[in-house]
């Protein structure tokens, strides 16, 4: 029996891939939550030290990681990868675990997504905002369900989220700029808050 829990335990744990991560960011600099400019690659780490690791693995196998900094757990980090555990997005979040729906409040917080493909950004966005909204309602709800009203109510605040390009070129090849900066795209509010539980 306790070698088959141990199988099983492998099977359903999902590793991050901490390489890919480095790879992204090493070098790049990006303004924390209070406009001092940081290494992004430390940012986004040193949020990523709890084990075992909050995360979830979507229909489509793809896998939601996410973090936050031992002692500041508004600081925060997210990634995404597919279904062959490619990183696809990265994102860090400030504040936004104590924001709640508070519309001015939500002013004050900020969740900066990464990508290096801009379609991945249109992919993963619906992800990106249910997860920000389960943060917001601090996660564990239960929608659809008893907690379905909160969770609508989530998704549809002025959740602040933006988007960056990391091969975006910039002039001095290691901050990223303004104009690295993307849309975000009309997406459909399809994934529930209530995937998210930790």
């Amino acid at each position: 029996r306790h070698k088959e829990l141990i199988t099983l335990t492998h099977k359903l744990q999902k590793e991050l891939p901490y390489e890919d991560i480095q790879s992204w960011t090493r070098g790049l600099v990006f303004p924390d939550g209070n406009g001092k400019a940081q290494p992004l690659e430390q940012r986004l780490l040193q949020s990523f030290d709890q084990y075992p690791m909050p995360h979830v693995t979507l229909p489509d196998g793809s896998t939601v990681f996410w973090g936050f900094l031992t002692g500041a757990g508004q600081v925060q980090s997210l990634a995404i990868t597919d279904a062959q555990n490619h990183l696809r997005l990265l994102g860090a979040a400030d504040d936004l675990l104590l924001a709640g729906t508070d519309p001015h409040k939500l002013q004050q917080a900020r969740l900066v997504v990464f990508v290096r493909d801009p379609q991945a950004l249109a992919r993963y966005l619906p992800v990106v905002r249910a997860w920000a909204a389960a943060d917001v309602l601090g996660f564990n709800r239960k929608c659809p369900g008893q907690d379905h009203a909160r969770c609508t109510a989530a998704l549809q605040a002025p959740l602040p989220i933006q988007a960056y390009n990391l091969n975006c070129k910039t002039s001095n090849g290691k901050i990223i700029q303004q104009h690295c900066a993307l849309p975000l795209p009309q997406v459909p509010d399809d994934v529930s808050p209530g995937l998210f539980w930790q």
